[in-house]
């Protein structure tokens, strides 16, 4: 399970379903 980097903007929904995968720290 990846998310697309490259699309990401930082929205925060992928956070609360894969967390190690993306967390947006302030």
């Amino acid at each position: 399970m990846k998310v697309n980097a490259e699309k990401c903007i930082g929205c925060g929904v992928c956070v609360s379903v894969a967390e190690d995968i993306f967390v947006m720290k302030d």
